[in-house]
């Protein structure tokens, strides 16, 4: 209680957030809340302050939250069609392959909007444009554990998404602030392409201002697996190498206090400027300019004060930063580290220990390292096992060579910029070294990859798991603790009681999930005995529903591998995410229809895995697989059948799925040739539910299937306003006269069934 009372932010902060979050998840309580504050002003300077307080800061935190959210929705009749509009540049931020543009419009009041252009344009900051171009609203959560696209907006005030835009004019606006930014960063962008070579001056563009745009997908891939992706993503860290180097310089030029507080806020918030204003460098400027200050009147800066001040400000200036990812790794990452270096520290002190060698003052350094990469672990646990579903631990290791380097190349390409301005050919010179330290990065992370090391899976956790397995490392950390080990036997007890009881009650269900994977078709059935795979979705034209949805869905879930993979026949859109598994996840065995159909992509799948060595079959009609409480039974095709289909749709794998009393039959793109053959399987496709075979095409839900099936639920995978006018409305209305309900993905999104063996609940993404 001590560590709190002499900190009045870490006193005020938690009813803050309290506020915010009951405007987020509450709205409605508006009128009891401010009853309770407007009772609060009377009571403030009594003797209850100790209540009316916090009841003033959670209504502060949900007014301002209530406020900042209000933003009108952009009317319906500009929605969906052309239309001309006229719009103020916010920001302008370099993508891979297009430059994205946030815009304000002039005209109308609902939030801001996002247009992306293939190419850069000689366009700033706070420019007026003329666009013709449709807006939509962004799409939300069309499969479980997906980003969401529509809420990361939505924080960022971001309402509308315009598409097809086409720039009529440009008005230059005369200079400002962020025209003054802008041009600092579009200088050192110029400057660093002329001075250092590719793919290098992408990694440092990376290092300094967070543009990632240009760098190359596998070695973010790399970094991302080893850990050390936040070097790519401007926070503290960076933060910290300004301030190191504004201090060097103020040492160097021996400024007194005052000035050199003037330096170190003046640099940090042009830094921050340039950088754009993201929350970790916001967060860390205001905690590096603080603690200057704090430096000049010369008192002992306490960095837990700083830090819940930082906060403070930070969620009254905008509550949507609480929200934020940046956020609340920036703030997790920078309290795990002081927390843990306490720890260090005092257990330091308690060691006797040769200081003066240099041996023990190399591996102090060190463990230094290893603590504070292990602080940051423990202080971004929540966030990265809520937003990510996985983390690396041998980050922790790997922390200890990459940040040096990367502070080695940052000074160096700041003094490259620098020389720049006077002689290109010089600071040539100094590029050369950026380049080299670069090309070190990128071996290490090579190397890293080599090693093959398995991230630690946090998917499939309840968020009450999530905390149990915080408190446990934070038990880990807390060597103060006098009950040190019995408070770390107690609780290990009870996290493996909640394991236990969580496996238990879930023991005897399924889910199967027909993902949204577009004009294409995916299904995950899994279980605590093991998982099937049923078509992957489509990979092509810049899309990959492997990498965009599949595996970030098995993650999501804490899957590890898969079972049963089945290629229901080898058109891209079923077979295509294949391709990106087969290097990420291992399947143990794969049910193929046995044809003469061979494309250049079909050939890779199934070299790839065949690689990996998962087990290729060709199941013929009656074949069983049993997993668990699953039962599947092959239907169609026999492979005499499969190797002479004409078209390569009637030899799609037929399968009925059974647990318990519950049934589904799925039918991939079979046509009514291969239908009129399913369909004379009465006692077989009497299920419960039917994946409706192409998409809902024409060619497919012949009558004599639609009869014999009885199902009660139809699935149509599909994609939203595909160009084949998928599923066909004779079709749709052919299951509907039988009393089929029908559930299709591009309405409802990714569609969740939950069997317990006698029942079925239904789960869709998105409401119609």
């Amino acid at each position: 209680m001590q560590f709190i009372k002499n900190r009045p932010a870490i006193k005020l902060l938690p009813f803050l957030i309290i506020g915010i979050l009951i405007a987020d998840y509450f709205p409605y309580l508006g009128i009891p809340i401010l009853i309770c504050f407007i009772c609060s002003i009377f009571t403030i300077w009594s003797k209850y302050t100790f209540i009316a307080i916090p009841i003033c800061l959670i209504t502060i935190g949900f007014f301002n939250h209530s406020i900042f959210q209000s933003t009108l929705e952009p009317p319906s009749h500009l929605l969906n069609q052309s239309n001309s509009f006229v719009f103020k540049v916010q920001s302008i931020k370099q993508k891979s392959k297009s430059v994205e543009y946030i815009l304000d419009p002039i005209n109308y009041h609902f939030g801001n909007t996002i247009f992306r252009v293939k190419d850069s344009l000689d366009i700033s900051p706070d420019d007026i444009l003329s666009i013709n171009g449709k807006l939509v609203k962004p799409h939300g959560n069309r499969n479980p554990g997906a980003f969401n696209y529509k809420k990361y907006l939505l924080r960022k005030g971001i309402k509308s998404v315009l598409l097809n835009g086409r720039i009529d004019s440009v008005i230059s606006q005369p200079y400002s602030l962020n025209k003054f930014y802008f041009s600092i960063r579009k200088n050192i962008n110029q400057k660093i392409n002329k001075t250092v070579d590719k793919p290098y001056n992408s990694l440092i563009m990376g290092f300094l201002l967070g543009e990632k745009g240009e760098l190359d997908y596998e070695l973010l891939e790399r970094f991302r697996q080893l850990g050390i992706i936040h070097v790519l993503a401007v926070s503290g860290l960076h933060v910290g190498f300004i301030f190191m180097i504004l201090n060097l310089i103020s040492q160097l030029f021996r400024l007194n206090p005052f000035n050199k507080f003037i330096l170190i806020a003046i640099g940090l918030l042009i830094y921050m400027g340039i950088t754009g204003y993201p929350a970790s460098v916001i967060r860390a400027g205001t905690l590096g300019i603080l603690y200057s200050y704090a430096q000049y009147r010369q008192k002992i800066p306490d960095i837990w004060n700083i830090l819940s001040w930082t906060a403070f400000l930070m969620l009254i200036l905008n509550s949507n930063s609480l929200f934020n990812v940046g956020f609340q790794l920036s703030f997790g990452a920078v309290s795990g580290i002081i927390f843990v270096m306490n720890q260090f520290n005092e257990l330091k002190e308690n060691i006797n220990l040769n200081y003066k060698s240099t041996m023990v003052r190399f591996s102090m350094l060190f463990f230094e390292g290893m603590v504070a990469s292990s602080g940051a672990l423990l202080g971004t646990f929540i966030p990265v096992a809520y937003h990510f579903h996985e983390m690396s631990l041998i980050g922790i290791f790997f922390n200890i060579i990459i940040i040096p380097l990367t502070f080695l190349m940052v000074i160096f390409g700041i003094i490259t910029i620098i020389i720049s301005f006077i002689n290109i050919s010089f600071a040539s010179i100094y590029g050369e070294c950026v380049y080299v330290i670069g090309l070190i990065l990128n071996k290490i992370s090579i190397f890293g990859d080599s090693l093959n090391i398995q991230m630690l899976s946090l998917g499939g956790l309840s968020t009450l798991l999530i905390f149990a397995l915080f408190i446990g490392l934070l038990l880990l950390f807390y060597f103060k603790n006098s009950r040190y080990w019995q408070s770390l036997i107690i609780y290990s007890l009870i996290f493996t009681n909640l394991l236990i009881w969580r496996d238990n009650f879930n023991q005897d269900k399924i889910t199967i999930t027909f993902l949204d994977v577009g004009q294409g078709d995916a299904c995950i059935i899994h279980s605590n005995n093991g998982v099937i795979l049923i078509d992957a979705g489509y990979v092509g034209f810049g899309k990959d529903y492997g990498r965009t949805v599949i595996l970030p869905h098995l993650k999501y879930l804490g899957i590890e591998e898969i079972d049963l993979a089945i290629f229901s026949h080898p058109h891209a859109d079923h077979i295509g995410g294949f391709e990106y598994l087969a290097n990420h996840i291992k399947i143990k065995e794969i049910w193929d229809t046995k044809n003469k159909f061979h494309t250049k992509l079909y050939k890779r799948i199934l070299n790839k895995h065949i690689k990996n060595g998962s087990e290729i079959l060709y199941p013929n009609p009656g074949e069983k697989y049993k997993i668990g409480e699953i039962y599947l039974t092959a239907l169609y095709p026999d492979s005499s059948k499969a190797m002479n289909a004409p078209n390569i749709n009637e030899a799609s794998i037929a399968i009925r799925m059974d647990h318990g009393e519950n049934s589904i039959l799925f039918l991939g793109d079979a046509e009514h040739e291969a239908e009129d053959i399913i369909s004379q399987l009465l006692n077989a496709i009497n299920c419960d539910i039917v994946k409706i075979a192409h998409h809902g095409s024409k060619t497919s839900s012949s009558i004599e299937i639609v009869n014999n099936s009885k199902a009660s639920f139809g699935i149509i995978s599909v994609g939203e306003n595909n160009k084949f006018k998928h599923p066909s409305k004779e079709i749709v209305n052919r299951w509907l006269e039988h009393k089929v309900d029908i559930f299709r993905t591009d309405e409802h999104g990714a569609i969740t069934i939950i069997s317990d063996g006698y029942g079925m609940n239904f789960y869709t993404e998105v409401r119609k």
